[in-house]
């Protein structure tokens, strides 16, 4: 795996806490319209996991009850508004289990 940034490589558009409190989740937009999902450890602000999509800019993120699941918003970069086109439920990333 390439070396992650240690930060969004743009704006930041939605973050949540697990329900254990142990990871907060990310979300943003990254170049060429794509995604960004990143995981980070609330202790110590360490970054667990980080990738870019190619789903549209992240808008909003929900992290299910049980930390598996992760629901998110995306639409087009660019726009004055944040509009949602598409929304994915995906797993949680391995890197946090």
């Amino acid at each position: 795996m390439p070396p992650q940034p240690a930060a969004h490589p743009g704006w930041i558009y939605g973050v949540r806490y697990t329900s254990d409190g142990k990871y907060l989740v990310s979300v943003g937009g990254a170049p060429q319209n794509k995604g960004y999902l990143a995981v980070w450890a609330a202790a110590d602000g360490r970054l667990i996991y980080g990738e870019e999509l190619p789903l549209g800019a992240f808008y909003s993120v929900a992290v299910s009850a049980d930390n598996k699941v992760l629901a998110i918003a995306t639409g087009a970069q660019g726009r004055t508004q944040q509009d949602v086109n598409s929304s994915y439920v995906i797993k949680m990333p391995d890197a946090v289990k």
